[in-house]
């Protein structure tokens, strides 16, 4: 089957979503790296906005702290592609 990944592989992880599991690897990242979030088109985006953009909030001041980065900020941005139900 085209696109599984090596079964060997004791770093992947699984996740479920929509009855189908889903292989990744957890990786390390500099929290500089990231600079935006983006909320894509979903039902409910104003509530997704909110919630991320505290949870948000919450990191960037403890990564400003521990990197001694005040002018660090992570931007949370909701998509302009209007959401569509599937029927």
């Amino acid at each position: 089957m085209r696109g599984l990944v090596n079964s060997d592989n004791n770093d992947i992880q699984y996740r479920m979503r929509e009855n189908i599991l889903i292989p990744y690897v957890e990786i390390e990242i500099s929290l500089d790296c990231i600079k935006r979030i983006h909320i894509g088109p979903i039902r409910d985006q104003e509530l997704a906005y909110a919630s991320m953009s505290s949870f948000v909030r919450g990191i960037e001041k403890e990564w400003q702290v521990e990197s001694n980065n005040i002018e660090y900020w992570l931007e949370v941005v909701k998509s302009d592609i209007p959401y569509r139900a599937s029927s």
